[in-house]
């Protein structure tokens, strides 16, 4: 008998447990919608309060038309960059629950009602459109408020920036996803017409290139700036045919043919035969490092050289083939070009005894090896004491990043073209990159950039100091100034003493500060028009990070 009565108070416990719990459900029910209620009603209350309070704000009972100046400088310090690389002395933008950054133009529609009809029927606002992988929620969000964008600027230029590259993000599972950022882009195409800047990035995996190629006769009559880095070295699946693979043999445009005539900035980094028109180009970027390499012939090359607007040029990988030799090769003269910088590229290295560069003013090399062949086959002979040869007139700028000369007479030859600098970046990782440690035992001290006055030292190893001495000491007491970081200069006076006072009695010591990162993280071109869009992930940005090194 105990069995069946233990199993009908076992019943009855759960019976009644099971009604006190429903009870509570309802109870608790029913606190959530009164608590619904009276967060309805604060926000009503808040809304009635702002209004009153806000009545008399000057600053939202501004003319509609004063209201959009602040607009458009609250969305215009906000540029292009990547978060990651935004050095922008400003607050972080707003972030949702689920970490997304807020875009400013967002944020101006959440302060108040009047703020949110001024910004919504205001075009030039919603002009502008980032997308960055790990900042959104999910890319079927992402093409709505696109979509959103682009109806809301109306008629306007656009601004559009597409990452769409998973190394911030991880790798995609969902194809789904993959499809809505091809929508993404689809919808963009449909709007060439009216882009001033368009940045596209994307992995390996998206089939990109054949989209961009049936803009083939496009026109793109407000394009500034174009960028497009597909990355194509892991596999190439996507090609729409062999020809993405043959190398450019003249600079005639593959897209654009209707006409780009406003076209300034033109940023590549190895898509084979996407090519907008650069006949009237100001900047070129082909930065090729990981992606494919000889993008372009000899004579393709000679026609980028002979461009009359180029005044930026920037080179990252073997872009282009070599001339067949160097020797009997005539001199090239680029008239207008005033900022020169290059990396991985042994050709163009070759190439510089035989450029005439009449304006040039800033030279920045990364990864080089001058070789021992370096200037032998130019046409004029190396500079002698009786003749000085050719150097570049305007040149006061130098940077030299991880780069040296195999042997004396190439440092020699090398410090000859940039004798007029005045301003030298020196960041060496490795000891026996350090140009220093080629020309000083050997050369006479004054050849040494005899108007240098700043040197920016990035350095690793303690026993360069020496060699910064004697860059120092041969010159006018206290005429060099000295610039390091703060962990160079703790290291020195702490391990090498003397030298240290000796180096401090030679030349004016300082730190590094915020002025200096132009240098350190370069906004390239210098004083350029679009700093926020070509500032991401620069390869000649100066690896300062200086607790690992000491």
């Amino acid at each position: 008998m105990s069995g069946p009565r233990n199993a009908t108070t076992r019943d009855a416990s759960m019976w009644k447990l099971s009604t006190q719990m429903a009870t509570l459900k309802e109870e608790r029910s029913s606190l959530v919608l009164k608590i619904g209620g009276i967060d309805q009603k604060l926000s009503e209350l808040r809304a009635e309060y702002g209004a009153i309070y806000n009545a008399s704000s000057s600053l939202l009972n501004l003319p509609a038309e004063i209201t959009c100046m602040i607009f458009d400088y609250a969305t215009a310090t906000a540029t292009g960059t990547h978060p990651e690389y935004n050095d922008l002395d400003t607050e972080p933008a707003p972030e949702t629950a689920e970490g997304r950054r807020l875009r400013s133009e967002v944020v101006i529609t959440h302060v108040c009602k009047r703020w949110r009809e001024i910004a919504l029927n205001y075009p030039r606002l919603w002009s502008r459109f980032f997308y960055w992988e790990e900042d959104m929620s999910g890319d079927g969000i992402s093409l709505q408020r696109f979509a959103a964008y682009l109806d809301r600027s109306g008629t306007q230029s656009l601004e559009l920036v597409l990452e769409f590259n998973d190394s911030f993000a991880g790798p995609r599972t969902n194809p789904v996803e993959e499809d809505d950022r091809l929508a993404m882009l689809d919808l963009a195409l449909t709007h060439v017409a009216r882009w001033k800047i368009f940045i596209l990035r994307a992995d390996f995996s998206l089939p990109v290139i054949g989209r961009i190629r049936s803009l083939t006769s496009a026109t793109a009559p407000n394009l500034e700036y174009f960028a497009f880095s597909p990355d194509v070295s892991g596999q190439k699946s996507h090609f729409v045919d062999a020809t993405d693979l043959i190398d450019a043999p003249d600079i005639q445009p593959t897209l654009f043919t209707g006409g780009a005539p406003k076209l300034d900035y033109v940023h590549l980094d190895g898509s084979g035969c996407v090519l907008p028109p650069l006949s009237n180009i100001t900047t070129l970027r082909i930065e090729a490092e990981d992606c494919l390499s000889l993008l372009f012939t000899w004579p393709a090359m000679l026609e980028i050289f002979a461009i009359p607007t180029l005044t930026n040029l920037s080179i990252v990988g073997n872009v282009f083939h070599p001339p067949l030799a160097f020797e009997g090769l005539p001199l090239i003269t680029m008239s207008s070009l005033k900022h020169l910088r290059y990396s991985d590229n042994d050709f163009l290295t070759l190439l510089l005894p035989y450029l005439r560069l009449p304006v040039l003013e800033s030279l920045s090399l990364r990864n080089i090896w001058v070789p021992e062949e370096f200037g032998t086959t130019v046409p004029t002979p190396p500079p002698t004491s009786s003749k000085p040869g050719y150097f570049f007139p305007s040149l006061t700028t130098v940077t030299l990043i991880d780069s040296t000369a195999s042997t004396i007479a190439a440092a020699r030859y090398f410090m000859h073209l940039t004798k007029r600098t005045q301003t030298l970046l020196l960041s060496v990782d490795e000891p026996d990159e350090n140009i220093l440690a080629v020309l000083l035992p050997y050369s006479p001290h004054k050849e040494c950039w005899p108007k240098l006055s700043t040197l920016i030292a990035n350095l690793n190893s303690e026993d360069e100091i020496e060699f910064v001495i004697e860059l120092a000491v041969s010159r006018p007491k206290k005429a060099l100034r000295l610039k390091m970081f703060e962990e160079l200069e703790r290291a020195w006076r702490m391990e090498e003493p003397e030298q240290f006072a000796r180096l401090e009695a030679a030349c004016t010591l300082d730190t590094l500060g915020n002025e200096d990162q132009e240098m350190l993280k370069p906004v390239w071109p210098p004083g350029g028009r679009y700093p926020g869009y070509s500032n991401n992930d620069d390869p000649f940005e100066v690896d300062t990070d200086y607790p690992s090194r000491f």
